[in-house]
Protein backbone atom coordinates (compact mmCIF):
# COMPACT_ATOMS: atom_id res chain seq x y z
CA UNK A 1 0.00 0.00 0.00
CA UNK A 2 1.14 3.53 -0.40
CA UNK A 3 0.44 7.05 -1.41
CA UNK A 4 0.87 9.56 -4.08
CA UNK A 5 1.14 12.67 -5.89
CA UNK A 6 1.74 16.27 -6.70
CA UNK A 7 2.64 18.78 -3.98
CA UNK A 8 -0.27 21.14 -3.36
CA UNK A 9 0.94 23.49 -0.67
CA UNK A 10 2.10 23.85 2.89
CA UNK A 11 1.45 21.32 5.60
CA UNK A 12 -1.28 21.59 8.21
CA UNK A 13 -0.10 23.35 11.36
CA UNK A 14 -0.41 20.14 13.37
CA UNK A 15 1.97 18.41 10.96
CA UNK A 16 4.67 21.08 10.75
CA UNK A 17 7.24 19.05 8.82
CA UNK A 18 4.98 17.53 6.17
CA UNK A 19 3.35 18.73 2.96
CA UNK A 20 0.07 17.30 1.70
CA UNK A 21 -0.12 15.20 -1.44
CA UNK A 22 -3.41 14.24 -3.05
CA UNK A 23 -3.91 10.53 -3.58
CA UNK A 24 -6.24 8.91 -6.08
CA UNK A 25 -5.62 5.36 -4.87
CA UNK A 26 -3.36 3.66 -2.43
CA UNK A 27 -0.49 2.02 -4.20
CA UNK A 28 2.23 -0.56 -4.16
CA UNK A 29 5.62 0.93 -3.42
CA UNK A 30 9.23 -0.15 -3.23
CA UNK A 31 10.06 1.50 0.08
CA UNK A 32 7.30 0.39 2.45
CA UNK A 33 8.32 0.83 6.10
CA UNK A 34 5.27 -0.65 7.73
CA UNK A 35 1.63 0.12 8.42
CA UNK A 36 0.06 1.03 11.73
CA UNK A 37 -3.66 0.94 12.43
CA UNK A 38 -5.05 3.98 14.17
CA UNK A 39 -7.45 3.19 17.04
CA UNK A 40 -10.65 1.64 15.76
CA UNK A 41 -12.70 4.25 17.62
CA UNK A 42 -11.02 7.00 15.65
CA UNK A 43 -13.71 7.63 13.06
CA UNK A 44 -11.84 10.53 11.51
CA UNK A 45 -8.40 11.04 10.00
CA UNK A 46 -6.02 11.64 12.88
CA UNK A 47 -3.32 13.07 10.64
CA UNK A 48 -1.24 14.30 13.57
CA UNK A 49 -1.01 10.73 14.90
CA UNK A 50 0.24 9.43 11.57
CA UNK A 51 2.70 12.33 11.28
CA UNK A 52 4.02 11.53 14.74
CA UNK A 53 4.73 7.97 13.64
CA UNK A 54 6.59 9.29 10.62
CA UNK A 55 8.60 11.78 12.67
CA UNK A 56 9.66 9.04 15.09
CA UNK A 57 11.13 6.93 12.26
CA UNK A 58 14.35 8.42 10.87
CA UNK A 59 13.93 6.50 7.59
CA UNK A 60 10.45 7.88 6.91
CA UNK A 61 10.10 10.56 4.23
CA UNK A 62 6.38 10.15 3.45
CA UNK A 63 3.18 8.71 4.86
CA UNK A 64 -0.42 8.21 3.86
CA UNK A 65 -3.62 7.70 5.79
CA UNK A 66 -6.51 5.83 4.21
CA UNK A 67 -9.73 3.93 4.76
CA UNK A 68 -9.84 0.24 3.90
CA UNK A 69 -12.94 -1.90 3.51
CA UNK A 70 -11.62 -5.14 4.97
CA UNK A 71 -12.96 -8.48 6.16
CA UNK A 72 -13.86 -8.96 9.80
CA UNK A 73 -12.61 -12.58 9.54
CA UNK A 74 -10.84 -14.66 6.90
CA UNK A 75 -13.07 -14.63 3.80
CA UNK A 76 -14.70 -17.78 2.47
CA UNK A 77 -13.60 -19.60 -0.62
CA UNK A 78 -14.81 -18.29 -3.94
CA UNK A 79 -16.98 -21.39 -4.57
CA UNK A 80 -19.85 -19.91 -2.56
CA UNK A 81 -19.93 -22.76 -0.05
CA UNK A 82 -19.99 -20.26 2.84
CA UNK A 83 -21.38 -16.82 3.34
CA UNK A 84 -18.88 -14.00 3.14
CA UNK A 85 -17.99 -12.40 6.50
CA UNK A 86 -19.24 -8.92 7.30
CA UNK A 87 -16.96 -6.08 6.31
CA UNK A 88 -15.23 -3.65 8.62
CA UNK A 89 -13.55 -0.31 8.00
CA UNK A 90 -9.92 0.19 9.01
CA UNK A 91 -8.06 3.49 9.23
CA UNK A 92 -4.50 2.85 8.18
CA UNK A 93 -1.33 4.90 8.48
CA UNK A 94 1.43 3.76 6.14
CA UNK A 95 5.05 4.95 6.26
CA UNK A 96 7.43 5.17 3.29
CA UNK A 97 11.13 5.81 2.87
CA UNK A 98 10.81 7.26 -0.64
CA UNK A 99 8.88 9.94 -2.52
CA UNK A 100 5.27 9.34 -3.54
CA UNK A 101 3.30 10.51 -6.56
CA UNK A 102 0.36 9.61 -8.77
CA UNK A 103 2.53 7.48 -11.05
CA UNK A 104 2.72 4.73 -8.45
CA UNK A 105 -0.75 5.19 -6.97
CA UNK A 106 -2.07 1.98 -8.52
CA UNK A 107 -3.51 -0.12 -5.69
CA UNK A 108 -7.26 0.50 -5.30
CA UNK A 109 -7.87 -2.83 -3.54
CA UNK A 110 -7.85 -6.54 -4.26
CA UNK A 111 -9.87 -9.73 -4.00
CA UNK A 112 -9.41 -12.00 -0.98
CA UNK A 113 -11.09 -15.16 -2.17
CA UNK A 114 -14.49 -13.71 -3.17
CA UNK A 115 -14.30 -10.69 -0.86
CA UNK A 116 -13.48 -7.34 -2.45
CA UNK A 117 -11.08 -5.24 -0.39
CA UNK A 118 -11.48 -1.56 -1.26
CA UNK A 119 -9.16 1.35 -0.47
CA UNK A 120 -10.63 4.84 -0.41
CA UNK A 121 -10.12 8.30 1.01
CA UNK A 122 -6.34 8.02 0.79
CA UNK A 123 -4.33 11.17 1.36
CA UNK A 124 -0.60 11.41 1.73
CA UNK A 125 2.15 13.67 2.96
CA UNK A 126 5.75 14.10 1.87
CA UNK A 127 8.24 15.43 4.37
CA UNK A 128 9.31 19.01 3.70
CA UNK A 129 12.96 18.20 4.39
CA UNK A 130 14.96 15.13 5.45
CA UNK A 131 16.93 15.04 8.71
CA UNK A 132 20.10 17.16 8.69
CA UNK A 133 23.30 15.04 8.59
CA UNK A 134 25.87 15.76 11.27
CA UNK A 135 28.28 18.51 10.23
CA UNK A 136 25.90 20.12 7.73
CA UNK A 137 23.52 23.04 7.68
CA UNK A 138 19.79 22.39 7.39
CA UNK A 139 18.53 21.26 3.99
CA UNK A 140 17.47 23.67 1.28
CA UNK A 141 14.41 22.29 -0.51
CA UNK A 142 14.95 22.62 -4.28
CA UNK A 143 11.70 20.88 -5.24
CA UNK A 144 11.84 19.21 -8.63
CA UNK A 145 15.08 20.78 -9.87
CA UNK A 146 18.72 19.93 -9.31
CA UNK A 147 21.75 22.21 -9.16
CA UNK A 148 23.31 22.98 -12.53
CA UNK A 149 26.53 24.67 -11.46
CA UNK A 150 28.33 26.93 -13.93
CA UNK A 151 32.09 27.41 -14.04
CA UNK A 152 33.23 30.09 -11.60
CA UNK A 153 34.27 33.40 -13.09
CA UNK A 154 37.92 32.61 -12.30
CA UNK A 155 37.68 29.33 -14.21
CA UNK A 156 37.23 27.07 -11.18
CA UNK A 157 35.05 24.02 -11.69
CA UNK A 158 33.34 22.95 -8.48
CA UNK A 159 31.79 19.64 -9.56
CA UNK A 160 33.61 16.66 -8.04
CA UNK A 161 31.53 13.64 -9.00
CA UNK A 162 28.05 12.16 -9.20
CA UNK A 163 27.06 9.11 -7.16
CA UNK A 164 23.91 7.07 -7.88
CA UNK A 165 22.29 4.70 -5.41
CA UNK A 166 20.06 2.37 -7.39
CA UNK A 167 16.54 1.78 -6.09
CA UNK A 168 16.88 -1.90 -7.01
CA UNK A 169 19.39 -2.64 -4.24
CA UNK A 170 16.83 -2.19 -1.48
CA UNK A 171 18.42 0.87 0.12
CA UNK A 172 16.32 3.82 1.23
CA UNK A 173 16.08 6.08 -1.83
CA UNK A 174 16.13 9.36 0.10
CA UNK A 175 18.54 8.65 2.93
CA UNK A 176 20.72 11.75 2.69
CA UNK A 177 23.25 10.32 5.14
CA UNK A 178 24.63 8.44 2.13
CA UNK A 179 25.27 11.74 0.38
CA UNK A 180 26.91 13.19 3.48
CA UNK A 181 29.10 10.12 3.78
CA UNK A 182 30.21 10.40 0.17
CA UNK A 183 30.88 14.12 0.54
CA UNK A 184 32.94 13.47 3.66
CA UNK A 185 35.16 10.94 1.87
CA UNK A 186 35.14 11.88 -1.84
CA UNK A 187 37.58 14.73 -2.29
CA UNK A 188 41.00 15.75 -3.50
CA UNK A 189 43.55 17.72 -1.49
CA UNK A 190 42.82 20.82 -3.51
CA UNK A 191 39.05 20.37 -3.65
CA UNK A 192 37.44 18.94 -0.52
CA UNK A 193 33.70 18.35 -0.81
CA UNK A 194 31.70 21.07 0.95
CA UNK A 195 28.28 20.76 -0.67
CA UNK A 196 26.03 18.06 -2.10
CA UNK A 197 22.69 17.96 -3.87
CA UNK A 198 20.66 14.80 -3.22
CA UNK A 199 17.62 14.07 -5.36
CA UNK A 200 15.50 11.27 -6.70
CA UNK A 201 15.44 10.21 -10.34
CA UNK A 202 12.39 8.75 -12.11
CA UNK A 203 12.24 7.71 -15.76
CA UNK A 204 10.07 9.88 -17.98
CA UNK A 205 9.02 7.08 -20.34
CA UNK A 206 7.67 4.53 -17.86
CA UNK A 207 7.74 6.13 -14.40
CA UNK A 208 10.19 3.57 -13.03
CA UNK A 209 12.47 4.67 -10.21
CA UNK A 210 16.20 5.02 -10.78
CA UNK A 211 17.03 5.85 -7.17
CA UNK A 212 18.91 8.55 -5.30
CA UNK A 213 21.43 10.77 -7.05
CA UNK A 214 24.05 12.77 -5.16
CA UNK A 215 26.05 15.48 -6.92
CA UNK A 216 29.16 16.47 -4.96
CA UNK A 217 30.71 19.95 -5.15
CA UNK A 218 33.75 21.68 -3.69
CA UNK A 219 31.82 24.91 -3.05
CA UNK A 220 28.18 25.59 -2.12
CA UNK A 221 25.60 26.87 -4.58
CA UNK A 222 22.47 28.87 -3.88
CA UNK A 223 19.01 27.65 -4.78
CA UNK A 224 18.83 29.98 -7.79
CA UNK A 225 21.25 27.62 -9.56
CA UNK A 226 18.76 24.74 -9.30
CA UNK A 227 17.74 24.93 -12.96
CA UNK A 228 17.90 21.25 -13.99
CA UNK A 229 14.45 19.55 -14.06
CA UNK A 230 15.65 16.47 -15.97
CA UNK A 231 18.83 14.50 -16.60
CA UNK A 232 20.00 11.39 -18.43
CA UNK A 233 21.54 8.23 -17.06
CA UNK A 234 22.64 5.42 -19.38
CA UNK A 235 20.33 6.77 -22.09
CA UNK A 236 16.84 7.25 -20.59
CA UNK A 237 15.62 10.71 -19.66
CA UNK A 238 14.72 11.09 -15.97
CA UNK A 239 12.77 13.64 -13.97
CA UNK A 240 14.23 15.22 -10.84
CA UNK A 241 12.13 14.76 -7.70
CA UNK A 242 12.57 15.58 -4.00
CA UNK A 243 15.76 17.58 -4.46
CA UNK A 244 17.62 18.86 -1.38
CA UNK A 245 20.91 20.71 -1.01
CA UNK A 246 23.27 20.50 1.97
CA UNK A 247 26.24 22.72 2.82
CA UNK A 248 28.96 21.73 5.27
CA UNK A 249 29.03 23.83 8.39
CA UNK A 250 31.71 26.47 8.01
CA UNK A 251 32.18 25.88 4.27
CA UNK A 252 33.82 28.54 2.11
CA UNK A 253 31.60 31.08 0.43
CA UNK A 254 30.22 30.46 -3.04
CA UNK A 255 32.44 31.55 -5.88
CA UNK A 256 31.55 34.39 -8.22
CA UNK A 257 29.70 32.93 -11.18
CA UNK A 258 27.40 33.99 -14.03
CA UNK A 259 23.74 34.34 -13.17
CA UNK A 260 21.75 31.16 -13.86
CA UNK A 261 19.65 30.85 -16.97
CA UNK A 262 16.00 31.85 -16.51
CA UNK A 263 14.81 28.96 -18.68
Amino acid sequence: MGLSATLLGTAFSSEQHWVRTHVLHNHNHLWWLGAGLLPRLTLYYKISGCAAQGNSNYRCTAFDIALERATSTEPSAADGSCLQPPSTTLIKCVLWSGPVNTDNAVNAGQLRNAFQVVIAGSNGYNKLAPPTPSGYNAAVNLGKRAISAPTCSDGTRTAIRQVILSASNGADPLNVTYGAGWCDTEYTRKRPCNFFNAYFGRRVDNGNALGQVCDLYSLPWEGQYATKPQFRFDGPLLNVESSFAFTKTGASAQCTAPAPSSS
